[in-house]
């Protein structure tokens, strides 16, 4: 079953040829293929190789029997973890995720235009693509490369809102927050409703700025972990958040007078793409049943990267 859900591996040399000018965003793509290409190939070589061996083909090996024993669990080979994203996903979700992944690589190498919302979490390397942002931006205004910082910027628009690529970035989503809710009429973090574990974060301007005015701004920064637990060092990255991408840095007191701990305004520091205030945790939602996904899917499971401060 495996076998046959697994789609083809992509042809690079096809998908350079169509264009004569890489760009940092079409970079980003051939790379991702690239990894996608040896994670597809390890894939269906180990399944064919398990499969002969089974047929008494081949003489079992350790690891045709470490595969088999991995499929038997529910859980994904180590063999195809060591060329994988990082996630704690069990075997069926993370087979369900693996093809939405390549359904947006499918889509982002059709014509080589960068999509109208990037699908963040769905990306072996999201750390490229904000290096990405930045050498673009920086090429179209002249400024050097070492000077330049990402700012993220909260929207108020889901993925379905989003008509056209940002012209000053790049839309991005796949976020959740865990412990809180995003006021997305007000723009501030508000207590989770009752029952309601995860709150879907709203598309994220990603744009560039020169180090002078991001000072200026004086952002926040957050430690991006790229699971729920930080498996090695090297997979968390930083990222600068405006203040002005909030429109109230508070949350609004409780109505409910009997609760002290509520009845006044708890700061929260400015909040775009990541962070964490206390027990408050904004992620990658590659963890959260239909949350960010590309229009139409849905999750089984919860997983993906947690942010810590």
């Amino acid at each position: 079953d495996l076998v046959e859900r697994l789609p083809d591996q992509f042809d690079l040399e096809d998908i350079r040829g169509r264009t004569d000018d890489i760009t940092p965003y079409i970079m980003v793509a051939i790379q991702e293929t690239e990894r996608m290409n040896k994670l597809l190939a390890e894939m269906k070589r180990s399944l064919a190789e398990l499969d002969l061996g089974l047929k008494g083909d081949l003489t079992m090996s350790d690891p045709m029997e470490a595969l088999m024993n991995a499929l038997a669990d529910g859980a994904v080979s180590a063999g195809w973890t060591k060329l994988a994203y990082p996630s704690l996903r069990g075997l069926g979700s993370w087979m369900v995720n693996l093809l939405q992944r390549v359904e947006q690589l499918q889509m982002w190498t059709a014509d080589l235009a960068t999509p109208r919302v990037v699908w963040l979490s769905g990306l072996f390397n999201p750390q490229s693509f904000l290096t990405a942002v930045m050498q673009t931006t920086a090429r179209r205004n002249d400024w050097p490369l070492d000077k330049t910082v990402v700012l993220t910027e909260v929207t108020k628009k889901n993925v379905e809102q989003i008509e056209a690529p940002s012209r000053e970035g790049a839309y991005v989503h796949g976020l959740t927050l865990e412990g809180c809710r995003f006021d997305e009429k007000v723009g501030v973090l508000e207590d989770s409703k009752p029952k309601e574990m995860f709150c879907p974060m709203p598309v994220i301007v990603i744009k560039a700025v020169t180090a002078v005015k991001g000072a200026e701004i004086t952002p926040d920064k957050v430690r991006v972990d790229r699971t729920r637990r930080r498996l090695s060092r090297g997979t968390s990255a930083r990222l600068a958040v405006d203040p002005s991408s909030l429109l109230r840095p508070t949350r609004r007191p409780s109505t409910d007078e009997n609760h002290e701990n509520h009845a006044r305004p708890r700061p929260v520091p400015p909040l775009a793409s990541l962070a964490r205030v206390h027990q408050v945790v904004v992620r990658f939602s590659e963890a959260v049943d239909g949350f960010a996904l590309p229009p139409g899917h849905t999750h089984e499971n919860v997983d993906q990267p947690v942010a810590k401060k």
